[in-house]
């Protein structure tokens, strides 16, 4: 059904419709979102290792990802199960000799690695098995190679997905959209590396600090406050925040935001002068005790 290499998008290419197809616009809607026709779910396959197979196993004979969810969700059916889905896994591995993928589902399951393809179980079918031997696909040793899984399940009877592997994908994925080096799923700066801002206003001692990270960060970043008096706080915030200090006394100070150092992330930091005077703020004198002693009319007078 399918082309030896993916196209420019990554997505496989139809040379036949032998596969119970109507046309290619069915085809296309597979793969490419489009909302007359689709919608786009997220789903995770966690693989456990198998000590004894030395490889990574996953195995459900009723594999129904996205039940309750998409159009069975807005448009209720009949029967339990959502059907008439499509999964698409994109990682990447390095390759080392004896590795094996060794799959069994039902019913299109097309695997390319290095964008070619290593295996094919196109078409409408019950549980059917393939296997691919990485050795004989005349990969280099070390060298870093994409592994594209594309799986869709048409029937309305039953939905199996089993694959043993030692093959070692990568976990934190193949996308890396700043292109730093670190997947996207594992970079908590996945949109560029924040650019820390601090300011500050108040009057008197009390003074607000505002941090700004100018990017876009995942799951929020560990940041510490030194506010120049020694004291300091951590902060974990996603874009902005806003603490509120006391100093004990006037004077100038410089305060200094830092980031903590995640994956993904440089290090980045700003600083601020603060200037702090009496003006509009009421201190309180420091005074020494006066002893008091009663005074003949029941009053009190100051001790001579």
């Amino acid at each position: 059904m399918v082309a030896n290499t993916l196209d420019d998008n990554g997505l496989p290419v139809l040379i036949d419709t032998k596969g119970k197809l109507t046309s290619e616009d069915t085809w296309y809607s597979w793969w490419n979102v489009d909302p007359n026709w689709n919608i786009e779910l997220q789903t995770t396959l966690t693989a456990i290792w198998d000590p004894t197979a030395k490889a990574y196993t996953f195995n459900n004979p009723e594999y129904f990802p996205i039940d309750g969810q998409g159009w069975d969700e807005l448009e209720p059916r009949d029967y339990y199960h959502n059907f008439g889905f499509c999964l698409t896994l994109r990682n990447q591995f390095t390759y080392q000799p004896g590795q094996v993928f060794s799959f069994t589902g039902d019913d299109d399951v097309w695997v390319f690695i290095d964008r070619k393809l290593a295996l094919d179980l196109g078409g409408p079918h019950p549980p059917m098995s393939g296997e691919i031997r990485v050795d004989t696909l005349g990969l280099t040793e070390g060298y870093t190679y994409s592994f594209d899984f594309f799986y869709c399940e048409r029937h309305t009877h039953g939905s199996s997905l089993k694959f043993s592997t030692s093959i070692k994908l990568d976990p934190c994925g193949l996308l890396d959209e700043d292109e730093d080096g670190t997947g996207d799923i594992c970079d908590y700066c996945p949109f560029g590396n924040p650019d820390l801002g601090l300011s500050v206003k108040g009057s008197g001692l009390s003074q607000t600090f505002t941090v700004s990270l100018g990017a876009e960060v995942r799951d929020g970043l560990e940041l510490s406050l030194d506010f120049g008096d020694g004291h300091s706080t951590e902060i974990y915030t996603a874009i902005q925040t806003m603490i509120v200090h006391t100093y004990d006394k006037p004077g100038t100070y410089t305060a200094k935001v830092t980031s903590t150092e995640l994956a993904g992330c440089a290090s980045s930091s700003d600083s601020v002068e603060v200037t702090l005077t009496t003006e509009g703020t009421r201190i309180a004198p420091k005074c020494s005790s006066i002893p008091l002693m009663p005074g003949q009319n029941g009053g009190l007078q100051r001790r001579k």
